[in-house]
């Protein structure tokens, strides 16, 4: 009998090895297997025990010359822990395993197991089997359409030593997968270079914490049993089902976003605010988290308030499926029948007509759908009247304001901000499939148009009519039914493409806004229905009425891409989910045009507030974006692709002119959304989405300020003027705008309140944080907001301003009487705001309760890295050196591509592979030197290394910010002075960004 040991400590090889496990003969079958101690499972095996046993090396397994069954119970029984996920289990294979399930109980082994209920093929009493192991935690996934497929089949084996290892291949749970079906599985052990198991991993966690999962228990077993007796198979089953066949209330389940907003909710009201707001794309839930957060709170009397009867009959059917009361405690509150109930639905325009009949403590917890309309009187009217436990403000479209500003109202409590990219991310919305076309139709045009009559001109053609049907009989779309929206230039251009597909057979109408109201809901519903003949319509600003379309299968973009806030809004429009629609085709046919370079800004949806990365979208090009979003497909044409590279790279965004271009087109957005003549403001670049990038606006020698470019682009408000005319209040902006985008979150925020209060000192300012916040500051906080009130007292711009003996700061008196006045309070809150919104969009407000400051990936400057690490000196010392060591760690600062650079300072530094990097020491650095025993011996000194990686130096002039790869280990060296040194990640470095900056 041969023993094998594992070695307890490594650095003592005579040291004494117990055994782990041991081969033994079956007596009745002379075969010869594996057994395990009890008290010896979760140990593992050294490599020479792996090879000796054949454990470490990658097979095939085809159940012939190795079953899968026995390979299984290896792995199980040599694991200290285990995943899988499967799209069945039989009771069939389930029981083969059931001897080694019960040793891994025994010795305290956990798993996690996620199947489906696809076509019902798991067996209840598989499920019960499971449930007898309480070591062993299952899920289901559960399929919310036919579409939604569920084949994964692996089963991954963490092992303390790193040995991990998985099988993938094609085999569920049962019998014949495991023993003699014909199956093809691979077994791999972790190695560095390809991360199998820890890309396996993270899936198995995104799919862990789906918002298809439901937990498997005693009470979802008895239902599925149920099922399975009565039903043909050939529906499935989910966790609403009841015995009664309708759904049940009580099963609905928060999603991802809903469960986030609930969480902030509670946290807001515990610190006293009265008022919130939550924002996310259209179709992701707000009206359910309204429900939700009604029963979360425990609310005894509600009030919904919208403005359209067919956003309160949505809003009742919603609380209906959420509430299980008597049909009683549910009213309209209409003009001919005025009831109050439990739960009251009534529109804004009614309810404004009685405040003075309805006490203003009757209802605890009021919700205002399409909360961007809160400015309007009618609707200030009615929140100044009731005095609820708690307010709750509804919208997708913050930006559609005027000038009130919403986040005031709701007392600066967003308590969830989902946007298109993220509801796209967490599977809120339907994913689409976009197709950029080239439109050689247009390849004679001077597209930098001088009307929009002769592009229209250009545009209407049957040769361009011929190429858009013959794309989308290419492309086709998801579901039977055509359901399909068109966006156009103008009403002549939508016109002239409905009678063009209309005389092709396929029925369209022209809508647009100048149409009345009734026949834009006319032609929407018949759109939606299924069983009318009408397919498409044609628009040309149907997305700016918050029109929603579930249907909408076929987007057509016909007209040049002028804005990438635009191209959301009406990439939009045909996203939220709908039964047997998988996805949403989006064809957008691309001429030859000066800002083709907006699409994949709008695609990649980039919400940092700094520069246009052109590196990115280079890479996103080239690579068709294959890494922004697996649920996601865009596809450009080469031509295409050239000319949108061709424009990014001829483009310079940073001159004058294209700075006064690009805020003139944010300016038409604002005013078209808005419905109102204002200009930009501060607040509308986080309002926004897919906003231009503010610092980009800043980065030229020519503005320093937003106020200084609209005074230059003809927009300047009267406020605008009197800063730009005046040296000392421009010098004061330039100063706030310097701060842009907001890595010195304090600074920033001390500023403001300076010019707003006339005085700050550090606890104004932790006051301020953890109200808008809705949190309590750790002490550790006070130090970095004492660093922060120091600094201010250096700022130039503030002139006489002095600080007390105290700690309190006074603005200058002069600079006091320049600022004075509501309009000035008013523009200084909205610099607040924007600091607030945008930090948090960046960095969560649990940035302030983590010692641990800097975000993985996120892209800082040197003096920011310092400021989130605790420095309180001289910035500017970060800047001279790519080294930075302070407070027991190295900070390595890396130019990938070195230019203009002098020859000595050419270090040679580049990617090895994902997980490690090969990085050059400055000259003066060798292995005897004191910094490079540090660097070789950083993890036994308590030494840590991060590591700041940037392409080049500079774009277009401008310098470029680091990007933060975290902390690395020091993996070998060779040389002296330099020395070369690779490091390892800790976190293998994401292939999206690894193909930036390697590309």
């Amino acid at each position: 009998m041969d023993e094998y040991y594992s070695e307890k400590n490594n650095e003592n090889a005579d040291e004494v090895r117990e055994p782990v496990a041991e081969y033994v003969v079956d007596k009745q079958s002379q075969q010869l297997s594996l057994e395990f101690p009890e008290e010896k499972m979760g140990e593992y095996w050294d490599d020479a025990a792996l090879n000796k046993t054949g454990f470490e090396e990658t097979k095939l397994i085809y159940n012939e010359a190795e079953q899968l069954l026995d390979v299984l119970k290896k792995e199980l029984s040599t694991c200290s822990s285990f995943d899988i996920v499967v799209s069945f289990i039989r009771t069939s294979g389930l029981s083969l395993l059931v001897s080694t399930l019960d040793q891994l109980q025994q010795a305290g082994i956990k798993g996690r197991v996620i199947t489906t209920t696809y076509l019902n093929i798991t067996e209840p009493s598989a499920m019960e089997t499971l449930l007898q192991y309480p070591n062993i935690e299952t899920r289901i996934y559960q399929p919310q359409s036919s579409l939604d497929s569920f084949h994964a089949k692996s089963y991954m084996f963490y092992r303390n030593n790193g040995a991990d290892s998985i099988i993938l291949g094609s085999s569920n749970i049962s019998k014949a997968a495991l023993k003699n079906g014909e199956e093809w599985n691979l077994r791999a052990y972790e190695k560095d270079s390809d991360s199998v198991v820890k890309t396996g991993q993270s899936r198995f966690e995104h799919l862990w914490n789906h918002d298809n999962i439901a937990f498997l228990d005693e009470t979802y077993v008895s239902d599925y049993k149920e099922y399975c007796r009565i039903k043909d198979g050939k529906s499935t089953f989910k966790a609403s089902f009841t015995n009664s066949q309708t759904l049940d209330s009580t099963e609905l389940k928060p999603n991802s976003m809903q469960d986030e907003a609930l969480i902030n909710i509670q946290e807001s009201m515990r610190n006293g605010h009265t008022r919130a707001l939550a924002i996310a794309a259209t179709g992701t839930g707000k009206t359910y988290l309204a429900a939700f957060a009604a029963k979360d709170i425990g609310a005894s009397s509600v009030l919904f308030i919208a403005h359209r009867i067919e956003l309160l009959e949505s809003a009742h059917r919603t609380f209906r499926n959420v509430f299980d009361d008597n049909p009683n405690s549910f009213s309209y509150y209409k003009s001919r029948k005025k009831e109050l109930a439990k739960f009251t639905f009534a529109s804004m325009q009614t309810l404004a007509k009685d405040l003075e009949d309805i006490p203003m403590d009757h209802f605890d917890f009021i919700i205002i759908d399409e909360f961007h309309r809160a400015a309007a009187p009618q609707y200030e009217g009615l929140i100044a009247h009731f005095q609820p436990r708690f307010l709750l403000g509804l919208t997708a479209t913050p930006e559609r304001t005027d000038k009130v500003n919403i986040y005031e109202i709701a007392e600066n409590n967003v308590v969830s901000n989902i946007r298109l990219e993220e509801a796209l991310e967490r599977e809120l919305l339907a994913p689409f499939h976009y197709f950029g076309i080239s439109d050689h139709t247009l390849s004679e045009l001077n597209m930098a148009f001088n009307s929009e009559r002769e592009l229209v001109i250009q545009l209407n053609t049957n040769r361009r009519v011929d190429l858009i049907l013959k794309n989308m009989k290419k492309y086709q779309y998801s579901g039977d039914t055509l359901h399909g929206l068109g966006f156009c230039v103008n009403k002549e251009h939508a016109k002239f493409m409905s009678e063009q597909f209309n005389r092709e057979g396929i029925k369209s109408v022209c809508l647009t806004g100048e149409d009345k109201g009734e026949k834009r809901v006319e032609m929407i519903k018949r759109l939606r229905d299924v069983n009318d003949d009408l397919q498409f319509i044609f628009t040309v600003d149907i997305f700016n009425e918050g029109i929603d379309i579930p249907e909408l299968n076929l987007i057509l973009f016909l007209r040049p891409t002028e804005s990438a806030i635009v191209f959301t809004q009406q990439l939009g429009r045909g996203l939220r989910k709908s039964a047997n629609k998988e996805y949403v085709t989006v064809l957008d046919f691309v001429a030859n045009h000066r800002k083709s370079y907006l699409i994949p800004v709008a695609l990649m949806g980039d919400r940092e507030q700094g520069y246009i990365d052109k590196n990115k979208i280079r890479y996103m090009v080239h690579s068709n974006f294959k890494e922004l979003n697996a649920n996601l497909h865009i596809d450009l044409s080469p031509i295409v692709k050239e000319e949108i590279l061709r424009t990014l790279d001829t483009t310079k965004f940073n001159t004058a002119d294209n700075i006064r271009a690009m805020f003139q087109d944010f300016d038409k957005v604002v005013k078209q959304s808005t419905g109102s003549n204002r200009t930009v403001q501060i607040l509308d670049f986080v309002k926004f989405e897919n906003a231009p990038k503010i610092r980009q606006l800043l980065s030229g020698t020519t503005y320093k300020n937003i106020h200084t470019i609209k005074q230059k682009t003809g927009l300047a408000d009267a406020i605008d003027t009197v800063i730009f005319e005046n040296k000392e209040l421009t010098k004061l902006f330039n100063s706030i705008s310097s701060l842009i985008p907001i890595r010195k979150f304090y600074d920033y925020t001390a500023l403001v309140l300076l010019l707003k209060d006339g005085k700050v000192n550090l606890e104004s300012v932790q006051k301020y944080v953890e109200y808008v916040f809705s949190i309590t500051m750790p002490e550790q906080e006070m130090a970095s907001i004492g660093f922060a009130i120091t600094r201010l007292t250096n700022n130039k711009a503030l002139n006489q301003s002095s600080q007390d003996d105290e700690g309190t700061i006074h603005l200058d008196p002069k600079l006091a009487a320049l600022l004075a006045g509501d309009a000035f309070k008013s523009l200084l809150n909205g610099y607040l705001d924007y600091g607030i919104r945008s930090y948090e969009q960046e960095f969560g407000k649990e940035i302030f309760l983590h010692d641990e400051k800097l975000h993985l990936y996120k892209k800082y400057r040197k003096e920011d890295v310092a400021v989130f690490e605790g420095f309180g000196g001289d910035l500017s010392t970060w800047n001279r050196e790519g080294v930075q060591f302070y407070n027991n760690c190295f900070y390595l600062f890396v130019n990938m591509e070195k230019e203009n650079i002098a020859e000595h300072l050419e270090y040679n530094d580049f990617f090895i592979d994902h997980n490690k990097f090969h990085w050059q020491s400055q000259n003066n650095t060798n292995h005897t030197s004191s910094r490079g025993e540090k660097f070789i011996n950083h993890q036994e000194l308590g030494i840590r290394v991060k590591l700041f990686v940037r392409k080049k130096a500079k774009e277009d002039g401008v310098t470029e910010p680091f990007i933060y790869l975290g902390e690395v280990d020091y993996v070998s060296s060779h040389g002296n002075s330099p020395m070369n040194v690779t490091w390892r990640f800790h976190k293998t470095i994401p292939q999206q960004l690894y193909g930036e900056l390697t590309y």
